[in-house]
């Protein structure tokens, strides 16, 4: 994933592992740093499917994002995001946290398209 950083003017990212282990089991999955993507500064949109993410911070400095989609990745805490004065779209699909459900309804009020649910699109 540092290779990443060197592509700064990219506007879309979509990271996924469609593996059949990440899919469909709950063990074993590897943890995804989204340090690297801190440098993505032109970035707008970002789709992360079934990849575990601890933590959604390096995310919160990416100004220019738009809308975030996060899918089954296990995330436990969405409130670092909530000062991107762009953001407009956050779906969170395969939601397990209810704190994730809380602050969405608490912090994240002001987006014109918010979703927390725990079921998948596909």
């Amino acid at each position: 994933m540092e290779g990443l950083s060197n592509l700064s003017r990219r506007r879309s990212l979509s990271l996924e592992d469609n593996s059949a282990e990440s899919i469909y089991a709950e063990e074993e999955r590897e943890v995804l740093d989204l340090k690297p993507q801190e440098q993505l500064t032109e970035l707008r949109f970002i789709f992360l499917g079934y990849i575990l993410i601890e933590e959604v911070r390096p995310l919160a400095d990416l100004h220019n994002l738009y809308s975030i989609v996060p899918m089954k990745t296990d995330v436990d805490s969405i409130l670092p995001l909530k000062e991107l004065e762009n953001l407009n779209e956050l779906i969170v699909y395969g939601n397990t946290s209810n704190q994730v459900k809380e602050q969405a309804e608490v912090y994240f009020c002001e987006i014109e398209h918010i979703t927390v649910t725990d079921e998948l699109p596909y």
